[in-house]
This record gives C-alpha cells, sequence and structure tokens, in this order.
C-alpha cells in the first residue's frame, strides 16, 4: 500500500509542471445530483474540479442542453466534462479518464413486492417510473411488454409509487442512500430496494484532445482522485463514512474510512463505488487514517472504540420530500 501510494505522489509530481495555470471550461447538463447549476449539490463536477485544483488546473462550471456540450466537447480547445459516459465516436475527440463513479439504478418497489432478480420476462406488464431524459438500457427501452411512466424527477416517481401509479421505481443508489440515511427515516418500513442494482454505466471525465498537455492532465486526474478517496475528500462530498474502492491498484477493493471512527464491528454498509458481480466472499482489507490493515482482527482498538457516525454532504438533498 505505502508503495502504491508512493507512486501516486510521484506521478503528480511529475505531471504537475505540465499543468500548472492551465484551464479548463466544464461544460454538462443539468443531471442532479451529479452534475448541476452552481448553487445546487453536483457530486461529478465538485471531485473533478478539486482533483484538478490539485494539479494546479483551473477550472470554470458551464450548463448547457446536452447536445451543446457534445458539439463543445468536440469542437473546443480545452474544454471537458466531469460526467460522461464513454461511447468509441466520443473517444474520436475526448481523452478518458479511468472510471471515478458509477450508475447504479436499483429498483424500488412498495413493501411485500419483489424487486430481486427480476428479468424483463417477470417485469412484464409493470408499470415502471423513469426520469425523462436518462439514458436507460436499450433492452428495457425497446420492450414493449413493459410501460415506463417518464416524470421530471425521482420525487414524481416515488409519489406515483406510493399513489399506485406505478409499480416500480428506477433510483440512483446515491439518492437511495441519501434517502435511507438522512432523510426519510420511516421509509425503511415502507419500501424494498433491489440487492444488486439494475443497470449500471461507469462515468469517466473527459476532455478534448486538442487541450494543451490533455494526457498529463489526464494521469494527474486518475492519480488525485485515489487520494480524495483516500483523505475521505470523497466521503464527504457523497455524504459517506466507508467508501468501497481499490485505491492501490491491485484490483480488489478496500474499505476506506473517512476519519477515525470505525465503530466495533466491521461495516456491512459500506458504499461500493462500483458494483461487484463476483461472487467472492473474501474479506476486504481496510484502509484507515492513512494505514492498511488485512484483516478487520488488524484494525487498531482506538479507532473500534469510536462510534460510527454519519454527516451528510454539505448543501445536499435529492429533492424527495414524501409525507405518509
Amino acid at each position: 500500500m505505502k508503495n502504491s501510494l508512493s507512486i501516486i505522489v510521484v506521478l503528480l509530481l511529475s505531471v504537475s509542471g505540465f499543468c500548472q495555470n492551465s484551464k479548463i471550461t466544464l461544460v454538462s447538463d443539468v443531471w442532479p445530483p451529479f452534475t448541476n447549476v452552481t448553487a445546487e449539490k453536483s457530486f461529478a463536477n465538485e471531485l473533478v474540479q478539486e482533483a484538478l485544483n490539485r494539479q494546479g488546473v483551473y477550472s470554470e462550471i458551464v450548463i448547457e442542453t446536452f447536445d451543446e456540450v457534445l458539439k463543445d466537447l468536440e469542437g473546443k480547445e480545452s474544454y471537458g466534462s466531469a460526467a460522461l459516459w464513454k461511447t468509441s465516436e466520443r473517444e474520436d475527440f475526448l481523452l478518458f479518464s479511468e472510471p471515478f463513479l458509477q450508475n447504479q439504478l436499483m429498483l424500488v418497489s412498495k413493501k411485500g413486492m419483489k424487486v430481486n432478480g427480476l428479468t424483463h420476462e417477470q417485469l412484464s406488464g409493470r408499470r415502471i417510473g423513469v426520469v425523462i431524459g436518462y439514458a436507460y438500457n436499450d433492452s428495457l427501452t425497446s420492450d414493449t411488454s413493459i410501460t415506463l411512466e417518464y416524470s421530471e424527477t425521482d420525487q414524481v416517481n416515488m409519489e406515483k409509487l406510493f399513489s399506485g401509479k406505478v409499480d416500480y421505481v428506477l433510483v440512483d443508489n446515491l439518492v437511495v442512500n441519501y434517502m435511507l440515511n438522512y432523510e426519510l427515516q420511516n421509509i425503511k418500513d415502507l419500501i424494498v430496494i433491489s440487492s444488486k442494482p439494475y443497470d449500471t454505466k461507469e462515468m469517466y471525465f473527459g476532455i478534448s484532445k486538442n487541450t494543451p498537455n490533455a494526457a498529463q492532465i489526464i494521469a494527474g486526474f486518475n492519480a488525485e482522485i485515489k487520494n480524495l478517496i483516500a483523505d475521505g475528500t470523497f466521503h464527504k462530498t457523497l455524504g459517506m463514512q466507508w467508501i468501497e474502492a481499490d485505491i492501490n491498484g491491485d484490483g480488489v477493493a478496500e474499505l476506506v474510512l473517512n476519519g477515525d471512527a470505525a465503530g466495533e464491528i466491521s461495516p456491512d454498509d459500506a458504499y461500493a463505488l462500483f458494483h461487484d458481480s463476483s461472487p467472492t466472499k473474501q474479506e476486504k482489507g481496510y484502509y484507515i487514517d492513512g494505514s492498511y490493515y488485512s484483516t478487520w482482527d488488524e484494525v487498531p482498538a482506538r479507532f473500534k472504540n469510536n462510534p460510527r457516525y454519519n454527516e451528510p454532504p454539505e448543501n445536499y438533498s435529492p429533492g424527495i420530500r414524501i409525507k405518509f
């Protein structure tokens, strides 16, 4: 672990000379909670801006329609976007980072409904609440046996669920976590949530290939994202105490704590930045206060004696206010 983190530091030092005083315009549409106008919480924009700032790259946010976003990325120098899905067409004019977040769409319904392991055939005849403008899986949108009920927001979809207008809703896992942890404390008794995402898509930072020192900026960004996870910045942005992520590049995710309040038992609710479909139950290592521990037994008692806590992300609400 120490060697891996040392390599990151060396990499950052080697690219910082190329990147000092660089400037990038980050364009995106309104896609909460990942991108949004300045006054609203936007996870992807905040994380990308912080990772760029740490390598001396200044960035400003411009909100446009998504069609305008793609035109600017393709046609303008020093333009980038904090929240993109990678496609072969976009790789013609963009350099992409490693994925740093993942959209995890969870199937949600009222208590008593089945949500796990459902195939399209089993959802035949059901009504599913979805959000206008979200690029859902083609296999879902093209299945005429399923009725997709489009709404402007997750708020409206949840209201439809409880009024019986839809049978299920698809909600991003970050929004689900916020509802369960901070906002609607009694909702756990009223809804069921799929244990695995119904659909996932990796999220990338991308910049125009015409950007000066584009490759160095991307390399520095990839390294800084790992540092944001290791030092707790990633956690604070998302409002999570434990995050599951591979920060040493060995292909195995570690459980990374923000702060030193680990609690008495190993966490079973760490937020996985990337859904792992592997069936293995091997215990993951722990990264706490700058040190790595391969098992929970190795974690010092001084961390376990500190009770766990959760702090919601600042200035963020998923916009769901349901009265029961």
